[in-house]
């Protein structure tokens, strides 16, 4: 219920945040991949596929670490139901 004090998102809003972190956190484990076709010419230059590719490879590292955080992030907030910035944007609405 959306009145429990342990849940505050709706089911639909817990579903989709599941759903892309799962997404999210896959992506992170794919950038690997990403990097090794940037790296052997796969992309065509100067299109735009080459340019995301061509930057996912020059900071890999920092894409990887945020798509894991921000995967895990959706996928726990989620899975529980509660959401912690939720709370605290409520609170700060109801003091005024």
């Amino acid at each position: 219920t959306m009145n429990d004090e342990t849940t505050n998102l709706s089911k639909t809003e817990r579903v989709v945040r599941v759903i892309i972190g799962i997404v999210v956190f896959v992506f992170g484990i794919e950038i690997n991949n990403i990097s090794g076709l940037s790296e052997s010419g796969y992309f065509v230059q100067g299109s735009l596929k080459f340019v995301i590719a061509s930057n996912i490879n020059h900071f890999r590292n920092a894409y990887r670490v945020l798509a894991w955080f921000l995967g895990f992030v959706l996928f726990f907030t989620g899975s529980t139901g509660f959401c912690p910035i939720y709370k605290i944007i409520r609170r700060r609405g109801a003091k005024k």
